[in-house]
């Protein structure tokens, strides 16, 4: 019956009984309704869409064809679905639903603002290499996960998992860096963490030796530099080199044409398992010049089309590791 045209069309289109809070708060927060309303004014105004839904099929139900097809504006006015006012959802706020219900961000990455801060600091998760194995080496991102235990000795440490925006690596955290700053070990900080590399079972680990909160506001105003650097460097530079085959000078330009993969996420009840198998395997494959896109099917039939945070390596390899994760329907290379 065509795409949703806003929250009141969707309710009234799906049968109440598939409708429940804890499913309508999950579709909310992930973004699914985005094209029709704002997140947070819906969930502020959940009880009342669900009550909304409920009275209306059972009027329905009843046989009360009058309450969906008057034209009395009166009557019309009363029916009608009303949305109390709210304050939009903190962009921060987004990026912890989508990363806490679809396992990765899509509106947005805490860190996207710091890249160029962060790569200019740190080593990236993705370029370790069995060559910084026992060599002490600074990483910098988002802490995701805190596990914390007690040792046979009685003492508290913790195994914290922190996400760059290449990829994420697990840190050792023992118990003398821990008393001396317990506090800072708390999901969602943004740090630096030194310490040395493990290769200990295959896998790469960091074993902590100290960590500092990263200062935002100067982390902002040096990338915000940076890029300005950037943009005055690409304007100014020539557009013309010597081609000796040519014998003259040849137009440069314009940049080489970056490649393209769309993936559709079909809307199942796997998009949710299919979207973090293909986070992992986009955070396994080395770093290209291939554009990555996600299209997102929405609650009101439309797409919404995401640029995920790291490009690939493009070519075949990659082609078929995402066609066995997503099916050829779901990709298209550009």
């Amino acid at each position: 019956n065509g795409t949703y045209k806003s929250i009141e069309d969707f309710v009234l289109r799906v049968e109440s009984r598939d409708l429940n809070k804890k499913s309508m708060e999950g579709m909310i927060k992930a973004g699914a309704f985005d094209s029709i309303e704002e997140r947070n004014r819906l969930l502020s105004n959940l009880e009342r869409i669900l009550i909304f839904a409920k009275e209306r099929q059972q009027a329905k139900n009843n046989g009360q064809v009058s309450l969906f097809g008057s034209d009395s504006s009166d009557e019309n006015s009363i029916n009608k679905l009303q949305l109390t006012d709210a304050e939009t959802a903190k962009k921060e706020d987004k990026m912890s639903w989508e990363k806490e219900l679809l396992g990765l961000y899509v509106s947005d990455h805490p860190l996207k603002e710091y890249s160029i801060y962060l790569r200019n600091n740190s080593k990236s998760v993705r370029n370790l290499t069995n060559e910084d194995v026992n060599q002490i080496i600074t990483v910098g991102g988002i802490i995701t996960k805190i596990q914390k235990i007690v040792t046979r000795a009685g003492q508290s440490m913790v195994f914290a998992t922190m996400e760059d925006l290449t990829d994420k690596i697990e840190i050792l955290v023992f118990p003398r860096l821990l008393e001396s700053n317990a506090e800072i070990w708390a999901e969602g900080n943004i740090v630096f963490i030194k310490g040395k590399v493990s290769d200990k079972d295959g896998v790469f680990k960091l074993l902590g030796e100290s960590i500092r909160r990263i200062d935002l506001e100067a982390a902002k105003q040096d990338q915000t530099e940076k890029e300005n650097d950037d943009d005055n460097s690409e304007n100014n530079g020539s557009y013309f080199q010597e081609n000796n085959s040519m014998g003259g000078a040849g137009l440069i330009g314009d940049r080489e044409k970056k490649q393209k993969i769309e993936i559709t996420i079909p809307s199942s009840d796997d998009s949710k398992l299919l979207l973090q198998k293909l986070s992992n395997l986009l955070k396994s494959v080395p770093a290209g010049n291939c554009e990555v896109y996600l299209l997102l099917n929405l609650s009101d039939g439309s797409f919404k089309k995401i640029k995920t945070s790291q490009d690939v390596e493009g070519g075949e390899e990659i082609i078929k590791k995402i066609s066995d994760v997503i099916g050829d329907k779901n990709l298209k290379c550009l």
